[in-house]
């Protein structure tokens, strides 16, 4: 078995509001198959969660994306906040970014 590691990003813009983030600033998985940058002909990130059927998934929280990660068998191995304003920041442009891993054959 290998382990493998992803970066689950989550950018808290509209939380403030107590808005679900939208098509700007959804959660993003990157697995390490596309650079970050990438994007799909419609202008969007390519490593946005999305549904079976290619539509963006919007989480109400970083908690929620999280565990929709864990359902997939994600583990968390570490958690970073970054904010110019610190961790209790209200910044609307403030970062969650989960380290995870699982186990593959």
């Amino acid at each position: 078995m290998t382990k493998k590691y992803a970066i689950l990003t989550f950018w808290a813009k509209g939380m403030s509001n107590g808005t679900a983030p939208d098509e700007t600033s959804p959660a993003r998985l990157n697995e390490g198959k596309v650079n970050s940058a990438s994007k799909n002909y419609d202008g969007t990130a390519m490593d946005l969660i999305k549904d079976e059927n290619g539509k963006i998934i919007q989480f109400v929280s970083q908690v929620d994306a999280l565990n929709y990660c864990v359902k997939l068998g994600w583990d968390l191995e570490q958690t970073l906040f970054e904010s110019n304003e610190g961790f209790n920041s209200r910044d609307p442009y403030s970062s969650f970014i989960f380290i995870l891993s699982r186990h593959e054959s």
